[in-house]
């Protein structure tokens, strides 16, 4: 085997031992243990240039209704308002209508479109590409199960699943490589599902330029009030890991994610949020968010 194809071979063993090595060492020290995840999270840094041209005059209009009548037909909102998508349902015509619909996505060009058409592309594009990896990989019990070999830790998220205007791009790209860099608000954090239990709802309807703004309120008022993204354990706080791996774009702070929080909370749970200075503790559960 020639160096290059041994150390490409070997890279995957040399990171997984570094990553235990690491743990090992932050072992019993919760802070370490946090920082150490922290560093794992992609950046918000821009991975092309190209994806920054936009025409904000223009009135074209992406037609995003095939994703629309699959959320319909799929997604399904369990007791704990927590949407679950019927993956074991996904017939060969909802896989088709799936693939082709993620295809017909590959053809826009989306330099052509103005800026809430762009985030709505990219947000249903990513959500699409994610359900489909899923149907492929179905069953599973979490994402993170979608693996190129036994020691990858990352699940499927750096993999190239989608090719834009010429350019391969993975689900991590698209979010945080063209999305958090380039609209740097808060609330796109809502729209993305990654499908966990844990993550924001995947919507039962496609995200759209003319309604974006509508939809992004809707989906944060939707998680942060659920449980998944803050509940209390007597006076303590336990609150999503989404707040603590993306923190810089909440504010930075945990005073900054209770603001926040606060502007989309209902009465009562504004009230709560009020009362605290600091947030407890983080969670979050990976399982896959397929209906029972």
């Amino acid at each position: 085997m020639r160096s290059k194809e041994l150390k490409s071979a070997l890279m995957p063993v040399t990171r997984f031992l570094f990553v235990l090595g690491i743990m090992s060492i932050f072992h019993g020290t919760a802070l370490a243990q946090s920082s150490f995840e922290r560093s794992f999270v992609p950046k918000a840094k821009l991975v092309d240039t190209f994806w920054t041209k936009r025409d904000n005059s223009s009135g074209i209009t992406v037609d995003h209704s095939a994703w629309s009548n699959f959320l319909a037909t799929y997604v399904r909102t369990d007791s704990e308002g927590i949407n679950r998508v019927a993956y074991a349902a996904v017939d060969k015509t909802g896989k088709k209508q799936l693939v082709d619909y993620i295809r017909s996505l590959e053809e826009v060009d989306v330099t052509k479109l103005n800026g809430n058409e762009q985030f709505a592309y990219w947000v249903n594009l990513y959500n699409a590409a994610t359900v489909n990896i899923v149907v492929d990989n179905f069953p599973i019990n979490s994402i993170r199960d979608v693996k190129n070999n036994a020691l990858d830790i990352s699940g499927p998220f750096n993999d190239k699943v989608v090719t834009v205007a010429g350019k391969q791009l993975t689900l991590n790209e698209i979010e945080s490589g063209i999305v958090r860099p380039l609209w740097k608000d808060a609330r796109l954090h809502y729209a993305f599902n990654c499908a966990a239990v844990t993550c924001p709802n995947l919507l039962k309807s496609a995200f759209t330029g003319a309604t974006l703004n509508e939809q992004l309120d809707g989906a944060a008022r939707d998680y942060i009030n659920n449980p998944r993204a803050i509940s209390f354990d007597g006076s303590k706080s336990v609150v999503s890991k989404i707040y603590f791996w993306y923190q810089g774009d909440f504010g930075g702070s945990d005073a900054a994610i209770i603001k926040h929080m606060i502007k989309f909370a209902d009465a009562e749970l504004a009230e709560k949020l009020r009362g605290i200075q600091k947030i407890d503790s983080f969670v979050y559960d990976w399982s896959l968010n397929a209906a029972k």
